[in-house]
């Protein structure tokens, strides 16, 4: 057993072990005050939580960006839904900090958003809220964000989830349960979703009433709202006891009502599923209401006295946790997969190679290593066949109204000195095409394939799509082996190009075009290309309606090479498909535009050897009456924070501006179209039209923020020569990829005691 993995366990339940007085309470503070400065949030106890107040919230713990609101998709292919419980050694680590973070290794970032629903930030504090970082990520692809709320052996005072506020009996109020009203506010402040409720502590007889602890959870669930979500763990049941069902029962069934939701235990069979379907049948619930547990790290090697298991029984979870998810999909089920940055934690270098082999069905690396010693391919079987993208329900990317990305990954390889710069929450959304975004072309008379592949590029953010032939001669090594079986595999269900078929499909969309859309594309080809019928126009691209029909897209030769796209679907109104009286993302819907595609029949492709064709710079589709407005960035200053001279510190702040005229600016407000309707793309109640702010000093950029302030880090002062001045640049990003720079400005030497406002 790897030391690793007899830690873990150790750690997941240390502070549950120590009692108060062990823990150093001053180094505890101190820590938390630093991890403040990082936009990390959580209650470490009950006090902590009733002293919470949101006058005090800091902006640099919030997050700025909107939910984006995705087309309602019905699971038509008996798939999964996922739900991932985020929980990656304690958490709160320096590469999710909200002004971004040097790091010197990639780790989890999640880059299949488009295939889950709800993402719960977990670790063993009472209350921890997702940082901003990962929230802005995950409202960018359309998941919710949710925290946890969590009650453990150690905890002390769990009495007062049960507490509610005085009423006057005679005016037969409902009870308030302050805890609830709590974690209500905490949410709206932070910007997030939700709560995993995890109880895992009996309460005391005096204090036990179940009706109390219902009217708990049907008071959060109210007060999250119609786009909120609250999970009840299963483990606490109706008799107050700490007892795991595994499955749906009459001992959690009031759980799942009160709350809407219900997270199972992870030591079901298929048996509990079927039982749970029949309870759900008969009490009127949905599939989706049930989360079946699925525990990443049941594969690997388990102390015999606290095994760790999942189903499947023999070595389930780790790369098999597919297996467990194709359970769920032959039903429509939901799956909450506990402990998706495993692989970071326990395979070292091959940690993305197993990542994307757990979720794409790629081979394993044959140098694979990890904690379980000699017997690794024992402990971590390969399944090829069963990736969880085959069966996880893929929601469409961007929203009903709006869709674009820069393709800019969560840690960026600089060029310049080839650090690797962690910027989670700027995550945008990536082109993951389940089995089509690899196309194959087969040629007669020959046992080679052409095969079309993406790879993300870093500074500056690009697609790169190459085509390379790919030869089926299997030599018996067992290279060749799994990688013919991949390609099997993936040619099952993947996108064969023929002289009739000839798309590369980049994104699955479900937009709105009742009313025109506006199609911009930045991209640059690397391969000689056809034109159309003698036109020299540029038409790489095309996007594809719910009919089948399709309109081309022609772009023009820019600056650098460059190509630009910028052509206007006119509006469509044959008619809309309609499901409980919403629409729906269909694939025959006339009048949404489903997919966006590249054509390959453009370029003129060999088998000889591997060609890059062309990269992508950015995608961005919204209404074409979408207002134009011009912004400005104003007021850069220093400010000081903080208290006493551990905790005072320099911040950036500045102001946003709408600039009417070149002598006239107002407040920002949010634009409407020509018809009086709000503009639908997003908007932020604390930036405005802004994503984000690029923070230069000097010229380097030192991060970027998501607030109208940045807290300037200590190495900065060491850069500065005593008695100099510096330069600050703020240059605002709109959440459809538009910037908008300050003037340069001079600030006082921070080598130094300056005047801050």
């Amino acid at each position: 057993m790897g030391w690793k993995d007899i830690l873990r366990p150790i750690r997941d339940r240390l502070d549950d072990l120590l009692p108060p007085g062990e823990v150093d309470e001053k180094e505890r503070l101190r820590k938390q005050q630093q991890d403040a400065l990082k936009g990390f949030k959580y209650f470490e106890s009950f006090d902590e939580l009733d002293a919470w107040s949101a006058e005090g919230v800091d902006p640099v713990q919030v997050s700025n960006t909107p939910l984006l609101s995705r087309w309602p998709t019905r699971n038509l292919y008996q798939m999964a839904t996922i739900h991932l419980i985020h929980d990656y050694s304690g958490n709160y680590h320096d590469y999710e900090s909200s002004q971004g973070f040097d790091v010197d290794e990639e780790q989890y970032s999640c880059q299949y958003l488009q295939f889950v629903d709800t993402f719960t930030y977990f670790s063993h504090r009472l209350v921890s809220v997702p940082p901003p970082a990962w929230t802005n990520s995950l409202h960018r692809n359309g998941v919710k964000s949710l925290g946890t709320f969590i009650v453990e052996p150690g905890s002390l005072h769990v009495e007062k989830i049960l507490r509610t506020e005085e009423v006057d009996d005679q005016e037969r109020s409902p009870r308030t349960y302050t805890v609830a009203t709590q974690l209500t506010k905490i949410a709206a402040a932070y910007g997030f979703d939700g709560w995993l409720i995890n109880i895992e502590k009996t309460f005391s007889p005096h204090d036990w009433d179940l009706e109390k602890l219902e009217g708990f959870l049907m008071q959060l669930r109210r007060q999250m709202g119609s786009t909120g979500a609250v999970i009840w763990y299963d483990a606490l049941n109706v008799g107050n006891k700490v007892s795991y069902q595994n499955s749906l029962t009459t001992e959690n069934l009031p759980f799942l009502r009160a709350s809407g939701s219900l997270l199972t235990n992870y030591w079901w069979t298929p048996d509990k599923i079927h039982e749970t379907q029949y309870i759900l049948q008969h009490e009127e619930l949905r599939s989706s209401d049930v989360l079946f547990g699925i525990d990443v790290w049941a594969q690997t090697k388990q102390p015999k006295d606290h095994p760790r298991r999942t189903w499947p029984q023999d070595h389930g979870g780790g790369t098999r946790t597919s297996l467990a998810v194709f359970e769920l999909a032959r039903v429509g089920g939901a799956v909450g997969i506990f402990g998706p940055a495993m692989p970071f934690e326990h395979f070292g270098k091959n940690a993305n190679a197993v990542d994307r082999s757990i979720w794409e069905g790629l081979p394993l690396p044959e140098d694979l290593g990890c904690d379980c010693g000699d017997t690794v391919q024992d402990f971590h079987p390969e399944n090829v066949a069963y990736p969880i993208l085959r069966h996880a329900k893929q929601h469409a990317a961007g929203s009903r109204n709006f869709f674009y990305t820069n393709f800019e990954r969560a840690f960026t390889k600089r060029q310049r000195d080839g650090a690797i710069r962690a910027q989670l929450g700027s995550q945008s959304i990536l082109s993951i095409y389940p089995f089509t975004n690899s196309s194959y072309r087969a040629w007669p008379g020959q046992d080679t394939v052409q095969c079309l592949d993406t790879r993300v590029l870093d500074d500056p953010s690009r697609l790169l799509i190459v085509s390379k032939a790919s030869y089926g001669n299997d030599d018996g090594s067992d290279s060749a082996r799994r990688w013919s079986d991949a390609q099997k595999t993936q040619n099952r269900v993947g996108n064969r190009i023929t002289s009739k078929d000839t798309r590369f499909d980049l994104f699955r969309l479900a937009l709105n075009c009742e009313q025109s859309l506006r199609v911009q594309i930045k991209f640059r080809p690397l391969l000689q290309h056809y034109p159309v019928e003698n036109d020299p126009i540029v038409s790489c691209f095309f996007v594809t309606f719910g009919d089948g029909t399709t309109q081309v897209l022609r772009g023009r030769p820019a600056e650098g090479g460059a190509v630009t796209v910028d052509e206007t679907i006119p509006a469509r109104s044959n008619g809309r498909l309609k499901y409980d009286d919403d629409p729906i993302y269909s694939f025959n819907n006339p009048n949404q535009v489903i997919g966006i595609s590249v054509r390959t029949d453009a370029f003129n492709l060999s088998l000889a050897n591997s060609t890059d064709l062309l990269e992508i710079y950015e995608i961005r589709i919204q209404s074409a009456n979408a207002a134009a407005r011009r912004y400005c960035i104003r007021d850069v200053h220093l400010e000081s924070r903080g208290e006493g001279q551990e905790l005072r510190h320099p911040r950036l702040c500045w102001q946003i501006r709408e600039q009417i005229s070149k002598f006239r600016e107002c407040p920002v407000e949010r634009p409407r179209l020509e018809d009086g309707t709000l503009d639908p793309r997003p908007w932020s109640s604390v930036t405005g039209p802004f994503s984000h702010f690029k923070v230069s000093v000097d010229g380097e950029e030192l991060g970027r923020a998501y607030a109208l302030e940045f807290v300037l880090p200590d190495a900065l002062q060491d850069k500065l020569d005593p008695g100099e001045e510096c330069t600050v640049r703020i240059v605002g990003v709109t959440f459809w990829g538009e910037e908008w720079e300050s003037d340069l400005v001079e600030l006082p030497d921070l080598s130094r005691e300056w005047e801050l406002i």
